[in-house]
């Protein structure tokens, strides 16, 4: 049987982490987020990490109180190593944000960060705003009539957060995105009529 073996991250791969802290998460900081990195290598054919029973380049976990006597982390991320190893530095700064997204802290009834006994944040990781699943010759079998086509349509026509269109623009190459008379790419969606 196939195990894993675990490494504690070195100073470069946190040195990914603290950018991405301070360049998009500096609630975080001055919270004084305290996040633990494992990179995880698989010796066989499974994953090294699974989230949701897929394989996952990363997940991340709260770090329960009674351990934090023994680990000083808030928050420990697990990255699949190999995964990691074939990243650009944006696509690791990419996974780390993601990861980091989903830490948020607990307030009290009053608005305030809720505090644990050790004056720690007690956090609450909030799920993904979109988690797709599905199989491809279910959507072939069904096109749009397939739940999993209608989900795929419904992230891609998503508007961005100021409530612009164009979130996934990206997917389109630039040739291909209509053009404004002063140059402006309108919001177009890759397969979305």
């Amino acid at each position: 049987m196939a195990g894993k073996t675990y490494t504690k991250a070195d100073d470069g791969v946190m040195s990914v982490v603290r950018y991405v802290l301070t360049h998009h998460h500096q609630h975080l900081v001055d919270l004084e987020l305290r996040v633990g990195v494992i990179l995880v290598e698989s010796d066989g054919d499974e994953p090294a990490i699974k989230c949701h029973g897929s394989a996952a380049a990363a997940k991340i976990a709260r770090v329960p109180l009674k351990r934090r006597l023994f680990m000083p982390f808030d928050v420990l991320i697990e990255v699949d190593q190999s995964v990691w190893g074939a990243l650009s530095k944006d696509q690791q700064r990419a996974l780390f944000d993601h990861e980091l997204t989903h830490v948020v802290p607990k307030r009290n009834r009053g608005g305030l960060i809720d505090l644990d006994v050790d004056g720690r944040p007690k956090l609450v990781l909030k799920p993904d705003d979109w988690v797709l699943t599905g199989f491809r010759d279910v959507v072939e079998h069904w096109g749009s009539a397939a739940l999993e086509a209608q989900a795929i349509a419904s992230v891609l026509a998503s508007p961005r957060s100021d409530g612009a269109q164009g979130l996934f623009d990206f997917l389109v190459p630039r040739a291909a995105q209509p053009q404004t008379a002063r140059g402006c790419t309108r919001g177009a969606h890759a397969g979305v009529a």
